[in-house]
């Protein structure tokens, strides 16, 4: 039965233009605009060879690859999600399946595995796109990149969750994600360091769920550093998928 359901996820979100569009479309229209460039007078400024491993050079599109894999995998995940569960409530959708013999539980575990499995996916195209089409270098192991996708997403997919529930239409939906996927995009280390914030911001975005994500991605994929060295970075993420759970079963209603 579950995994019925999530093929049916798949091919449900398959088949929704605007998923597809936050999903794949709009993370590679960014790498296409910054591939397309050269930014390499960029580099003294945010001191990116800082990141790299002792004697390989770490360029701007390199350090930029990791931020928009993250902002892609938020953004698919938050708008995504909170614009499906608005619009099965809005549909009904929610309540029929109650009186279905399909456990609530079961529907929305398939749910969230569905989206897991697509922001997998998601982040091999980005990344791949980044490092055939436009030569992105990455040292550390690919493979680290999958339990913190993994993790954080489910932050965002929490997030979604709550955005569809306190949204009355699939427009209020889409316009409170991006209220709140703008100030993480923008602020959480995707196109810049944060230490090039003013100090106050960059120590007030420095435990948002993105910025945590996009730390520990840079270190593995282009420091080449092990998990372990960010365990702090695991924690706190746990700690928000923790916490916007509870506030997800409590805002969540079915009508």
């Amino acid at each position: 039965m579950l995994v019925s359901l999530v093929l049916a996820n798949l091919k449900l979100i398959y088949r929704d233009r605007q998923a597809g569009f936050w999903a794949i479309a709009f993370p590679l229209i960014f790498l296409l605009i910054f591939g397309l460039f050269n930014f390499d007078d960029l580099e003294p400024l945010f001191h990116l060879n800082e990141l790299g491993i002792q004697g390989k050079p770490v360029g701007y599109f390199d350090f930029l690859l990791p931020g928009i894999i993250g902002m892609g995998v938020m953004t698919f995940s938050i708008i995504g999600m909170g614009t499906t569960i608005a619009q099965y409530r809005q549909q009904r959708v929610l309540r029929r399946i109650q009186a279905t013999p399909l456990k609530v539980r079961t529907f929305f575990i398939g749910q969230v595995l569905a989206w897991l499995i697509l922001s997998l996916v998601q982040t091999a195209i980005i990344m791949g796109a980044g490092t055939v089409i436009f030569r992105a270098v990455i040292y550390g192991n690919y493979i680290w990149a999958v339990p913190l996708v993994l993790l954080a997403n489910l932050t965002f997919l929490n997030l979604g969750f709550i955005v569809g529930s306190l949204s009355k239409s699939v427009q209020a939906a889409s316009g409170l994600g991006n209220l709140l996927t703008m100030p993480m995009m923008f602020f959480s280390g995707v196109f810049f360091p944060t230490d090039n914030l003013p100090s106050i911001m960059a120590y007030a975005v420095k435990y948002l769920p993105l910025t945590l994500l996009l730390e520990a991605l840079r270190g593995v994929l282009l420091a080449a550093q092990p998990l372990s060295d960010f365990s702090i970075q695991l924690v706190m993420l746990g700690s928000w998928v923790a916490v916007t759970a509870m506030i997800a079963v409590k805002t969540f209603k079915f009508e």
